[in-house]
């Protein structure tokens, strides 16, 4: 579950949102915050990303590019906890 979105940042601008629930980077899925750190950490600055969200029931795709906040807060500018 996504705790935290970094202002200005590529999953900001794609419109991830805290609560969402993060299922695939770019197609590559995320069952766990190990996960979502090693999917994130392989992006490089600029690169065109697909996430797949969990938002409420509902899967929704959003196009983001990576920037760089590949520090805890992974390469797209969001913080997840836990993956339900």
């Amino acid at each position: 579950m996504v705790t935290a979105v970094e202002p200005d940042s590529g999953a900001e601008k794609a419109g991830v949102m805290r609560g969402d629930v993060i299922r695939e980077i770019n197609r590559q899925p995320v069952k766990s915050v190990k996960d979502f750190e090693k999917v994130s950490s392989r992006l490089k600055k600029g690169e065109n990303v697909l996430i797949l969200i969990d938002r409420r029931g509902n899967a929704l795709f959003l196009s983001a590019k990576s920037d760089d906040h590949n520090n805890e807060d992974g390469a797209v500018g969001c913080c997840p906890i836990c993956m339900p």
